[in-house]
């Protein structure tokens, strides 16, 4: 699992970088940007859940 959330990650960060560089051409940056964004925020959330799971008991 931890791959996959890395995986993630990456593909997370190339849509962003991506979406930045085709900007100036066309409209198809935002939903890239938009997919790229939650791709990189994907894991940290994984992450900050399952680290504060133990403390809610």
């Amino acid at each position: 699992m931890t791959l996959m959330l890395f995986i993630l990650f990456v593909i997370g960060i190339l849509l962003a970088i991506f979406a930045y560089l085709i900007k100036e051409r066309t409209w198809f940056w935002i939903p890239l940007f938009i997919i790229g964004g939650l791709l990189i925020a994907l894991p940290f959330l994984v992450l900050i859940y399952f680290l504060t799971l133990p403390s809610m008991n």
